[in-house]
């Protein structure tokens, strides 16, 4: 996860591949993604989890069905591709998180902030990073790794 905050710090503006590798990180049990593809305006990721992957070997050679029959798909959220519009980053967040952003020297600054259970006080987790967008993700992704 430390390389993917990296990359999003790192970044001059949001991209499909960083939606893909936050996507990714959130879904560990997509061992596999077959790709991304666009309908209309929507974006969709294609992928396997173990068990789709194991029902396809079994009954391929069988049945005669494509691999494709036995893909999940699922819409790609804009977390990193709309740079003022913050509606994916914080579907990142958990329920009681605080989070808010302002714009410094021509970078944006977000925070996240939350009440860890395990200990009393605030945790504040900060990015700073060319979007507001990828500012959001960053602070999230480091919120969830605690």
């Amino acid at each position: 996860m430390n390389d993917l905050i990296a990359k999003i710090e790192a970044a001059t503006e949001g991209s499909d591949e960083l939606d893909l590798l936050i996507w990714k990180a959130l879904h560990p049990e997509a061992v596999s993604v077959a790709g991304v593809w666009r309908h209309s305006s929507a974006r969709f990721v294609s992928y396997h989890t173990e068990l789709s992957q194991e029902r396809w070997a079994k009954t391929f050679p069988k049945s005669g069905q494509n691999e494709s029959d036995f893909r999940r798909n699922q819409e790609l959220p804009p977390y990193t591709t709309r740079p003022y519009d913050l509606t994916a980053a914080v579907t990142l967040m958990d329920d009681g998180w605080e989070c808010g952003f302002f714009i410094e020297n021509g970078k944006a600054r977000a925070f996240v902030d939350l009440e860890p259970s395990d200990s009393p006080g605030w945790k504040s987790h900060e990015s700073v990073c060319a979007t507001p967008a990828l500012a959001m993700c960053a602070a999230a992704l480091k919120a969830k790794m605690g």
